[in-house]
């Protein structure tokens, strides 16, 4: 069934709301890395607690359900256990889930 007219326009609201949120996160606590939200899952740094080079970093999904139970929203955040470098998606993108 298609979405109505309301419920893409609280989509629409949610998103921003957390796009707005992480672009805030991004500003208080920067990472030292910021990827794309379709990343794949493993991100590859300079690391210095390795000395061989580049090290992949494991990137996990964060996401958020709206109120409603009808959207969520993902984005990526990582950290190299060698080295504690950081790395976050810049934004995140909605899914409509199946009600």
């Amino acid at each position: 069934m298609p979405l109505t007219s309301e419920q893409k326009a609280a989509g629409r609201a949610f998103r921003a709301a957390l796009a707005t949120r992480v672009a805030s996160l991004n500003e208080s606590d920067p990472p030292h890395l910021l990827c794309s939200p379709w990343s794949p899952p493993y991100l590859r740094h300079e690391c210095e607690g390795q000395r061989a080079g580049t090290v992949a970093m494991a990137l996990r999904e964060q996401s958020e359900d709206s109120p409603d139970g009808l959207f969520r929203f993902t984005w990526l955040e990582g950290r190299c256990h060698h080295c504690q470098v950081t790395a976050r998606s810049s934004s995140g993108y909605l899914t409509v889930l199946a009600p």
